[in-house]
């Protein structure tokens, strides 16, 4: 999926096997992001996502660090939870949050980036 552009709708990736997950030319989503229930996910590469329309979920993986640094805007809820070894979040150029914003159940998170919001 290393071509992968934009998505006019839901991208869902659920209860797989995968250990890696990237999209590095994925710039943005119609719909909502939902990443949830990869239980050996250790790689995610959304390197140049800027936007999702909807809601992003993202959970329940081994993920150790999560950068979403170019990521700008999500136009509804944002939730990422309940990923044991996340130590690190980069949401460096978010700026926009159209509903809730929770971060939990993340209990190694140490770095939290998130400057143009706080």
């Amino acid at each position: 999926m290393a071509e992968l552009e934009s998505v006019s709708s839901t991208l869902t990736i659920s209860s797989t096997a995968l250990t890696t997950l990237e999209l590095p030319d994925l710039a943005s989503v119609g719909g909502s992001l939902l990443i949830a229930d990869n239980a050996a996910l250790t790689t995610l590469d959304l390197s140049t996502l800027t936007s999702v329309s909807e809601g992003v979920g993202i959970s329940d993986t081994v993920l150790t660090t999560l950068d979403l640094s170019a990521l700008t805007s999500v136009g509804k809820n944002f939730n990422i939870r309940t990923n044991t070894n996340l130590t690190a979040i980069d949401l460096q150029a978010l700026t926009t949050v159209g509903g809730s914003l929770a971060i939990f159940q993340n209990s190694v998170l140490i770095t939290f980036d998130l400057p143009e919001i706080m």
